[in-house]
C-alpha cells in the first residue's frame, strides 16, 4: 500500500502497536469528520460571502446597495457570530447605522456573542464627550441599548470629570436602583426554582 509520509508512520505505529487496520478506514475516518464539520465550513463560507456583499455594496447606492445589505444579512441570519463578524465589517466601514440595526436583531444568549455585541456597541460610542449634554446623551443611548452595567460604568466615569452635575447624579441612582432590583428579581427567581 502506498501513502504518504504520514499515512505510513501512522500505519507503522499502529502495526507497532499490533492493531491492524483494513485500507477503507482512513477514507472513512476522513470522510466522517468532513461530514462532521460541513456545517462550520458552510457557515464560514456564508459568513466570508456576505462580508464580500458588504464590501461591494460599500461604493454603491440606493437599491442597489440596500439588496446586497439584504443578502448579505441573510447569508448570516442563523449564525450569531456571522452577524458580530458583518456587524464589525459595518463599523469598520463606519456604517453605524447598519451596524446597529444587526446588533439590535442579534438573538442569542452565549456569553460570547453577548460579549461581541457589547464590544461592538460600545466601540461604536464616542469615547470621551466634550460636554456634559453630550454625555448624558452617550448615557441614554446605552440605556436605550439594553446596556445598563456598562451605562452605570459610564456614569461612574462622567461623575468624576463633572461632579456637581445633578443629571448624572440622577441617572447614576436610577441605575444603580435598577440593577439591583434585576438582581434581586434574579435571586428570587433562581431560589423559587431551586425550592421546586
Amino acid at each position: 500500500m502506498k501513502g504518504g509520509g504520514i499515512t505510513k508512520a501512522l500505519t507503522e505505529l499502529l502495526a507497532a502497536a499490533g492493531i491492524q487496520l483494513d485500507p477503507w478506514v482512513g477514507p472513512a475516518v476522513a470522510l466522517g469528520f468532513a461530514i462532521l464539520l460541513f456545517p462550520w465550513f458552510l457557515r464560514n463560507i456564508h459568513t466570508s460571502r456576505a462580508r464580500k456583499f458588504l464590501k461591494r455594496s460599500a461604493g454603491l447606492g440606493g437599491v442597489v446597495r440596500d439588496e446586497m445589505e439584504s443578502q448579505a444579512l441573510a447569508l448570516v441570519s442563523t449564525n450569531p457570530m456571522g452577524q458580530i463578524a458583518i456587524a464589525e465589517e459595518a463599523v469598520r466601514q463606519g456604517r453605524y447605522r447598519l451596524a446597529r440595526d444587526i446588533l439590535k436583531e442579534l438573538q442569542s444568549e452565549k456569553r460570547s456573542v453577548l460579549r461581541e455585541r457589547r464590544r461592538l456597541l460600545v466601540k461604536m460610542e464616542p469615547r470621551d464627550p466634550v460636554t456634559l449634554a453630550a454625555a448624558i446623551l452617550v448615557i441614554e443611548r446605552l440605556q436605550a441599548q439594553g446596556m445598563q452595567q456598562e451605562a452605570l460604568r459610564r456614569v461612574q466615569r462622567f461623575l468624576r470629570r463633572w461632579p456637581e452635575a445633578s443629571d448624572l447624579k440622577a441617572m447614576a441612582a436610577q441605575l444603580s436602583t435598577a440593577l439591583t432590583d434585576t438582581d434581586t428579581d434574579t435571586d428570587v427567581s433562581e431560589t423559587s426554582l431551586g425550592s421546586d
